[in-house]
């Protein structure tokens, strides 16, 4: 039986988050938020070849806090009409620097309508390694 590990790496705080959601072609801001970006990966040891392996897959998880500033009221009749979500950030280098992001390939995976959302975005590997060295 094998035992899945998840290992946070780095968690950046983002400022001046805007959520964004698509209808029908269409992009509106939907909230200013504070924004939190996580770095995780999740790993497993699994028999390869005869041979038990390490193999292991990273993650870019955005959580939205609960201090949203709702630009228009949200309940599950609204949510069934989005057919996708957008956020917007900044995130500080090392250096100092303020750095805009836009992430426009997030999905879901739970939105509580009192409180946090999360998202997971599938961005390439050279993202995330460049998120470890310069932030």
């Amino acid at each position: 039986m094998s035992v899945k590990i998840t290992k946070l790496f780095r968690t950046l705080n983002g400022k001046d988050g805007k959520l964004f959601y698509l209808k029908n072609g269409r992009r509106f801001l939907l909230a200013d938020c504070s924004t939190r970006l996580e770095i995780t990966s999740q790993e497993d040891h699994l028999p390869v070849a005869g041979n038990k392996a390490l193999v292991s897959k990273h993650y870019l998880t955005i959580a939205i806090c609960e201090d949203m500033e709702l630009k228009e009221e949200v309940d599950t009749a609204f949510l069934k009409t989005v057919s996708r979500f957008e956020i917007v950030m900044f995130l500080q280098r090392r250096d100092g620097v303020q750095e805009r992001f836009v992430f426009d390939n997030i999905a879901p995976i739970e939105i509580n309508l009192d409180g946090e959302w999360e998202f997971q975005i599938e961005e390439p590997y050279t993202l995330i390694r460049r998120l470890l060295a310069e932030f």
